[in-house]
């Protein structure tokens, strides 16, 4: 297998905002590397790595709230 193969990179940016009136309460870029190689790295689908990219984006908001 070749170095990289099957790598997965996300990037997003996240906007938190406060309900009813919208106002913007956080904004930050977040960003993962799932670096599996191999035969799990092309086995992997994106589809398998969000919950965890979701996690470290609800991570992020709670740390930005102390």
């Amino acid at each position: 297998m070749m170095a990289g193969l099957g790598q997965i990179h996300i990037d997003a940016h996240v906007r938190v905002f406060t309900l009813p009136t919208r106002e913007k309460y956080a904004e930050f870029d977040i960003d993962k590397t799932f670096a599996w190689g191999g035969i799990l790295g092309a086995s992997t689908k994106i589809e398998d790595v969000e919950p965890a990219f979701a996690e470290g984006i609800a991570n992020a908001v709670v740390e930005s709230q102390q």
